[in-house]
């Protein structure tokens, strides 16, 4: 499983699109799925922030989407969001080997995710 953020919306036809946006500004992110199958998802970047990014969760089978600050867990297999973060402005994210959490921070608050739960 990858996933893979485009710099622009594919040609339309090119692939299989999921469109999880509500509004305008939108963030486009490839997968690749356990059978090898390409699909883009479209999300809704929150306004709040810059911040764009993947992270595949470690020994899950989903990714974290941030897109304009707000987080998106993905199921690629099944093409669905899981669930969306409370917070819409994560400006950093990070990965704690030691506890298997990841550490997302708005530049004021952390918050700690295990998995698509919030702890």
């Amino acid at each position: 499983m990858e996933a893979e953020i485009l710099d622009r919306p594919p040609l339309s036809g090119d692939f299989e699109e999921h469109n999880f946006s509500t509004s305008g500004n939108t963030f486009w992110v490839k997968f690749l799925d356990e059978d090898y199958l390409e699909w883009v998802g479209v999300f809704s970047q929150s306004g709040w922030r810059s911040f764009n990014a993947v992270f595949r969760i470690p020994n899950e089978k989903i990714f974290l989407v941030v897109a304009g600050g707000q987080g998106y867990f993905v199921d690629p297999n099944k093409r669905e969001i899981i669930s969306t973060t409370e917070w819409d402005g994560i400006d950093n994210i990070l990965y704690n080997d030691e506890t298997g959490f990841l550490v997302a921070t708005d530049g004021l608050y952390l918050a700690l995710f295990k998995g698509p739960k919030l702890k």
